[in-house]
Formats: C-alpha cells, sequence, structure tokens
C-alpha cells in the first residue's frame, strides 16, 4: 500500500475514462477501485499491527489515515475488532 498509484495516472497512460475504469473493476472483482483500495489497506495494516512493535499512532500516519480515530473506525468496520484488542490478543483473522 505505500508504492501508490493513482487513478488519474493510469487513466492518462491507458487512455481510458475514468468512470469506465470504474465499472470495468468492479465487474472483475467485485468492488470498486476505492473499496477494493480499502480493504487492501487494512489487510496491510493488520499484518503491520501483529507483526511490528509500531504504534497505532505511527501506524495511522503510515498508511495515510487522517488519524487513529478514523484508522480505528476502519479497521474495526473490517475485522469487528479494534487494533489494540487485535494486537493485544494476537487474533488471527
Amino acid at each position: 500500500m505505500r508504492n501508490k498509484i493513482s487513478v488519474e495516472s493510469f487513466v492518462k497512460e491507458y487512455g481510458i475514462n475514468k468512470i469506465k475504469l470504474n465499472n470495468i473493476f468492479k465487474a472483475v472483482l467485485g468492488n470498486t477501485m476505492y473499496k477494493y483500495y480499502q480493504e487492501k489497506k487494512v489487510e496491510s495494516l493488520k499484518v503491520e499491527i501483529m507483526t511490528t512493535s509500531k504504534t497505532i499512532t505511527e501506524l495511522s500516519y503510515e498508511f495515510s489515515y487522517t488519524d487513529v480515530n478514523h484508522l480505528t473506525k476502519s479497521f474495526v468496520s473490517h475485522y469487528g475488532i479494534s487494533p489494540s484488542e487485535m494486537r493485544k490478543s494476537k487474533h488471527k483473522l
């Protein structure tokens, strides 16, 4: 998730309309580009939480969340448990 590619650069390079690209993406992968990106982001975040000693605050900045609350809300929405609880329990979801 750290190597970012923008939709705009992809659209420009391949000469495809942004809406059409999103529709193709959704048809193939079952999610919009945004939702797919958010899922991959939170999955990568989980790996960092489980394998590093970085604080949740550090990770929120590293993963470009606006703040810790935003990170926590996204994480709980995806896993049903907070990042801190995940780390404490070593819960493997």
